[in-house]
Order: C-alpha cells, then structure tokens, then sequence
C-alpha cells in the first residue's frame, strides 16, 4: 500500500488526542461519528461499559467516497487509553482512490490490515509515541516496522488472546 497512514485517537503515552498525517476533513467527521458512538454506548450500556471496551476486537474498515470526503478511506480501529485514563479509540487510516472498489480492497488488504493491527497492538503495550509509529508508517513494512509488527503476532492469533491482551494494556490503574 502506497498511500500514507496517518493515527488520530488515544495513546497511553500521551496526555490528550494524537493527531498525525491525516487531514482535517477526515478528522472532523470520523472524530464527530466516534464521539457519539463512544457516548451512546456508554448510555446504553451504563456500568458494563469499560469491560465491554476493554474486550473490543480490532475493527477493520473501508469507506467508499462520500462517506469521510471525496476519498475513500481504509484502516483499523481499536480500543485505547491515554495517558491520564480516559478511553478513546485509536484509528490508524489511509486515503485511498475514490475509484476503489471497498469489498475488493477489504479481501486483497487482509496483510495490510494484519499489520496495522499489530502495530497497533505494539504500539499500546509498549507506549509508543505518536511519531515513532508515524516513522513505522513511512518505510515499507521491512527492518524496524516489520519487527514491531511481527513482535506480538502470536498475540493476534485468537480472540480469547484479544480479550485478554486489551484488559492487560488498557486496564485503568
């Protein structure tokens, strides 16, 4: 994949929002749709929530044109924290031509999507900065960024291990 993935979220090594490589018009909207998905759930599931949120898969997703901006976009997003404990997801993404074909891209992109997900991963265990995953993102996904990905891929190879890994990195201290 050519294009460059930008990260917009929570990080728990950083004190608020991260905002990298994505445009504005991509984070007024994704970040307008999660903070009332963040809410209503909340609402709707009252004191069961964190436990509900802490046990989150990874979501991958692709959005045609229209949907974001005149692009279509593809990434992940996962269950987050930051600094200071407040629980937030964390969205890696990517433009992509608004001429792509979402279902065609979601089954070809599958290792793209894998190591975006474990990247993330890496990223919360081992309180990765902003910058440093931007750094990951920039080379092709060889030398440092192909060893942090492949770091936790045994992590990934269930859901139990999921549930279980987003309780150990983002539990509230």
């Amino acid at each position: 994949m050519q294009n460059t993935v930008g990260i917009f979220g929570k990080l728990p090594g950083h004190g608020d929002f991260v905002q990298r490589q994505l445009p504005g018009s991509f984070v007024t909207v994704w970040d307008g749709w999660l903070q009332r998905a963040v809410f209503g759930s909340r609402e709707l599931v009252g004191q069961e929530w964190l436990d509900y949120y802490l046990t989150s898969p990874v979501w991958r997703f692709v959005h045609s044109k229209g949907i974001i901006d005149a692009n279509a976009w593809a990434g992940i997003l996962v269950p987050s924290v930051d600094s200071v404990g407040r629980y937030f997801p964390l969205t890696f993404a990517a433009p992509l031509s608004p001429v792509v074909d979402a279902f065609a891209f979601m089954s070809d992109a599958k290792s793209w999507f894998q190591s975006l997900s474990e990247l993330a991963i890496t990223s919360l265990q081992n309180m990765l900065h902003a910058d440093q995953l931007c750094e990951a993102f920039s080379a092709p996904l060889t030398g440092r960024a192909l060893s942090l990905c492949l770091q936790h891929r045994e992590t990934l190879s269930s859901p139990q291990a999921n549930r279980i890994l987003w309780k150990e990195v983002l539990q509230v201290y």
